[in-house]
C-alpha cells in the first residue's frame, strides 16, 4: 500500500497529522460506544430507572436528534473558531454526557444525557473527519474509511463485552464511567493535534462554491448520505428481529447476526481504505451502493433463515465503504469548506437513523414484513443515481 505522504499542511508535521488521526479514531470508537451502551443494557436500565423499555429507547430519537442538530450547527461554527476548538467543545459535551448517564435517575435525566452525547457525537464524528480531510489532502479516503474501522470495532465489541459482564454484577453505568474517561482523553489528543486556520479567515474566491446549505452539490450528497445510512440503520435495527419472525431463526443466531454485520462492515471498510486514491469516487460508490441494493433486494426470495442471515452480512460488507467515500467526495470538492460541507452531509445522513426504526417498527412484525428490505434496497438504488450524478 502507498504510504501516508506527510508534507506541511498549515504548518502540521507528519508526527502532528498522526496524531490528528489518532484522536479521530478514537472519537469514532467513543461515538460507537455512546450508541451502543444504552441499547444493550436497556432492560436493565428501564429497571433501575422505574420505567418501561419502550419508553427509555425513545431517548435514542432525544439523541440522534441532538446529532443532526450539531452537525450542521457545529460545522458553521468551525468557519469562525476553526475546527479544534469546536472538536475540544464536543469532547467536554460526550464527557458531560456520559456522567450524566452514571448518576441520571429518572427519564427527565435521561433525555438531557442523551441530548448531551448527541451534541457531542455529531461534532465529534462531523468535524472530525473534516479535519482529517484537510490534514491529509492525498489521502481523504484513506483516513476516513480508517476511523470508520475505528466505529465498527467499537460498535461490535461493546456489546460483546457487555454480555459479558453485566450477567457478572457489573452495573451498566460502569460502561458510561469509562466513556466520561475516554472524552477526557480525547480532549487531551485534539487539544495536542494540529490546528489548521478556520476558513473565514481565508478570503472567499470570486465565483467560489455557494453556502453550503444552499449549495445544490452538497445538498445532493446529504440526500445521497441519507439513503444509505437509511439503509444501513434498517439493517442493524431489524435484522434480528427479521430473522426471527420471518424465518423462524434462534434467539442465538439471530443477535449474533448484528454482531457478525458489523464484523462484515469492518472487514469491507479494510478493504476499501486499501484502494487506490485515484479511483473515481462517483463510480465507486455507486458499484458498491448497487451491490448493497441487490443483496438487500435478495431478502425477498431468501428461504430459510441461514440464507436471510449471510444476505445480511454480505450487505454489511458490500455497502460498508460507502459514508466514508461520500463525506470524502463532499470536502474534497468543497475544501475550502470543508467542515460546513462536511456538517450538512453528515447531518443530512443522520435524518437516517431516525427515519430506519420508524420503517421498521411500522413493518417488522406485520403482513408486509418481507417488503422491508426491498425498500432499503430502493433507498440504495437512490443513493448509487444522485452520486453517480454528482
Amino acid at each position: 500500500m502507498t504510504p501516508l505522504p506527510f508534507r506541511s499542511v498549515d504548518g502540521a508535521g507528519a508526527a502532528g497529522r498522526r496524531l490528528a488521526l489518532v484522536a479521530a479514531c478514537s472519537a469514532m470508537l467513543v461515538f460507537a460506544l455512546s450508541a451502543a451502551i444504552l441499547p444493550a443494557a436497556l432492560l436493565r436500565a428501564a429497571a433501575e430507572l422505574r420505567v418501561g423499555a419502550a419508553v427509555l429507547a425513545r431517548v435514542v430519537a432525544t439523541q440522534f436528534g441532538a446529532f443532526f442538530i450539531s452537525t450542521l450547527v457545529g460545522g458553521l461554527l468551525s468557519e469562525r473558531t476553526g475546527k479544534r476548538t469546536i472538536l475540544m467543545g464536543g469532547c467536554l459535551l460526550t464527557a458531560a454526557g456520559a456522567g450524566c448517564w452514571t448518576v441520571v435517575d429518572g427519564l427527565a435525566g435521561a433525555h438531557v444525557a442523551a441530548a448531551l452525547l448527541g451534541l457531542g457525537g455529531g461534532i465529534l464524528e462531523s468535524l472530525g473527519s473534516a479535519l482529517l480531510a484537510d490534514l491529509y489532502p492525498e489521502r481523504r479516503k484513506f483516513v476516513l474509511n480508517v476511523t470508520q474501522i475505528a466505529y465498527c470495532a467499537g460498535a461490535a465489541a461493546a456489546p460483546a463485552v457487555m454480555a459479558l459482564l453485566l450477567p457478572l454484577g457489573v452495573s451498566w453505568r460502569f460502561f458510561f464511567t469509562g466513556e466520561v474517561l475516554l472524552g477526557l482523553v480525547l480532549l487531551v489528543l485534539y487539544w495536542l493535534s494540529p490546528a489548521p486556520a478556520p476558513a473565514g479567515s481565508v478570503p472567499a474566491a470570486a465565483g467560489g462554491p455557494a453556502h453550503p446549505l444552499r449549495d445544490p452539490f452538497v445538498r445532493r450528497l446529504a440526500l445521497a448520505l441519507f439513503g444509505y445510512v437509511l439503509a444501513e440503520a434498517g439493517l442493524v435495527m431489524g435484522a434480528a428481529v427479521y430473522l426471527q419472525v420471518r424465518h423462524q431463526a434462534p434467539e442465538p443466531w439471530a443477535i449474533l447476526a448484528i454482531t457478525l454485520v458489523w464484523v462484515g462492515m469492518l472487514i469491507g471498510r479494510v478493504l476499501c481504505a486499501a484502494l487506490p486514491e485515484r479511483l473515481p469516487t462517483e463510480r465507486l460508490v455507486g458499484g458498491l451502493a448497487l451491490a448493497g441494493a441487490i443483496t438487500l433486494g435478495a431478502q425477498w426470495g431468501a428461504s430459510g433463515w441461514p440464507a436471510s442471515l449471510a444476505l445480511f452480512v454480505l450487505a454489511g460488507f458490500t455497502c460498508s465503504g460507502i459514508w466514508p467515500l461520500i463525506v470524502a467526495l463532499g470536502v474534497t470538492r468543497r475544501p475550502e469548506r470543508s467542515g460546513a460541507a462536511a456538517g450538512v452531509v453528515i447531518a443530512g445522513g443522520s435524518l437516517g437513523v431516525v427515519a430506519a426504526p420508524l420503517l421498521v417498527s411500522a413493518l417488522i412484525d406485520g403482513p408486509a414484513a418481507g417488503l422491508l428490505y426491498p425498500l432499503f434496497a430502493g433507498a440504495m438504488l437512490i443513493t448509487a443515481a444522485l452520486v453517480v450524478r454528482a
